[in-house]
């Protein structure tokens, strides 16, 4: 889970001030993800990230 954060704080440095809200794992046999919500503290908006935990390519 630490290197799927460093990729998005990496790729989406707004990232950092906001508060994780959710995080999972799913697994779906033949590929599996992490999940990471953010929420914006001032605005409560929220951006939710997969993550490939194989080639750790990050999805909006």
């Amino acid at each position: 889970m630490k290197a799927a954060l460093d990729g998005v704080y990496a790729q989406f440095p707004e990232t950092k001030s906001y508060a994780i809200t959710g995080a999972s794992f799913l697994d779906r046999g033949d590929s599996s993800w992490y999940i990471i919500v953010f929420r914006d503290k001032a605005s409560k908006d929220s951006i939710t990230f997969r993550i490939d935990a194989k080639t750790g390519e990050i999805m909006p």
